[in-house]
């Protein structure tokens, strides 16, 4: 079994065993390259990816870390940093360096940077028809696997929902969440991290909308519905709701002429 080891000598060592094996330095010297800070991105991103570091361990001193892999420190400075910019470090001031685990604020943020290039009919026209594709299955998924302390607080997003129905802003807010929360409820990794990577994008959408609406009763009573069915373990009955949902969103983004393309 793979069993990291910090030792502490006159300098950290960071060492991985193999049963039976000789102890070998975790991180490699990478030798000579016009790339070097590259390779060394390489092989701790692969240190990191593979598990054998693990979120909120600290690294090894740069000046530790620079003779392990048998580079400058300047180079060392340079890949720590293309990792934390990559959203597998983060260094705390007064601490060092350590380990993060990834999130999907490192997805989103190059995704809104993608989105923000083209025009808001164009974005909220391919928002939609992602949602649904996604959103009826993640409903339905949800219906099928949330448990339920999950339910409760999908119930809890709805009651701040009711009250913040002559607040737009909090109310989109709510909303993303909702639809948030639900994606985390089918336990599907992917398809959690993809919801999470465009809640901003969404709320957006939402308050487009909510601003727009006469009264969010039609709204709300989709969401009860859809709570309704998740409540009840009935996902084509979560289905429904979420197209009723996304339909009456398109409808009010025709009325605005902002075209969804098309009703789910």
């Amino acid at each position: 079994m793979l069993d990291i080891r910090v030792v502490r000598s006159d300098r950290w060592h960071w060492l991985w065993r193999n049963s039976g094996m000789p102890d070998e330095a975790l991180f490699p010297v990478v030798g000579a390259s016009t790339s070097l800070y590259n390779r060394v991105v390489s092989e701790l991103e692969q240190v990191i990816l593979s598990g054998r570091l693990r979120p909120g361990e600290m690294l090894p001193r740069e000046r530790d870390l620079a003779e392990q892999f048998g580079v400058s420190r300047t180079v060392m400075r340079e890949a720590v940093r293309v990792l934390v910019t990559k959203g597998l470090l983060e260094t705390k001031r007064g601490r060092g360096t350590m380990v993060r685990k990834p999130g999907s604020d490192h997805l989103a943020q190059p995704l809104s940077l993608a989105l923000h290039s083209q025009s808001d009919e164009k974005t909220f026209q391919d928002l939609h028809h992602v949602r649904c594709i996604l959103d009826t299955e993640i409903a339905a998924l949800a219906a099928q696997h949330a448990t339920d302390e999950e339910v409760a607080r999908l119930g809890q997003i709805v009651l701040e929902m009711e009250a913040a129905t002559k607040q737009p802003e909090v109310f989109a807010a709510k909303d993303a969440a909702f639809h948030t929360l639900m994606a985390e409820m089918t336990h599907n990794q992917v398809l959690a991290l993809l919801a999470e990577s465009v809640r901003s994008l969404l709320q957006r959408y939402i308050l487009l909308i909510v601003q727009h609406l006469d009264s969010t009763d039609a709204n709300m009573l989709d969401h009860r519905k859809l709570l309704d069915s998740i409540v009840a373990r009935d996902p084509q009955r979560a289905r429904e709701a979420m197209v009723a949902d996304l339909n009456l969103q398109a409808q009010k983004l025709e009325a605005l002429r902002r075209p969804a393309g098309s009703f789910c």
